[in-house]
């Protein structure tokens, strides 16, 4: 989940340094920053709807690596790969990748039920 956090948070500032490294006027720079960010937004928002089918197919574990993985090629391939080569359509093609493993956070809510039964309250104050 840290992950996700540091990947989105780091996307709009990203977009605005290779964004300026290319040369474009302000409102564009702006504009692609809104569209990266969005474009990670869109595809965890996408990855949590399809966390359960992953997850039913793979197992729990496996959906988790599954997403991990994504996040760490996404990641990689964003920070570690487009952006050293300042290259802006390289780094939209990695952040689907990164978005999706973002979805890692929905699988682990998969495990609430086990680890907060329903019937389960917090011990009584002394």
């Amino acid at each position: 989940m840290i992950g996700l956090w540091a990947g989105s948070t780091y996307v709009p500032t990203a977009m605005n340094n290779l964004s300026a490294y290319a040369g474009y006027g302000h409102s564009t720079t702006v504009r692609l920053a809104g569209i990266s960010s969005m474009t990670v937004a869109a595809f965890t928002i996408l990855g949590c709807f399809a966390a359960p089918r992953v997850a039913g197919r793979l197992g729990r574990r496996g959906a988790l690596a599954t997403a991990f993985g994504l996040m760490i090629v996404g990641t990689v391939g964003a920070y570690g790969v487009a952006y050293p080569l300042h290259s802006i359509p390289l780094t939209f093609a990695f952040l689907p990748v990164l978005g999706l493993g973002g979805a890692s956070f929905a699988v682990c809510t998969i495990w609430l039920p086990e680890q907060y039964p329903p019937g389960c309250a917090p011990p009584p104050s002394p």
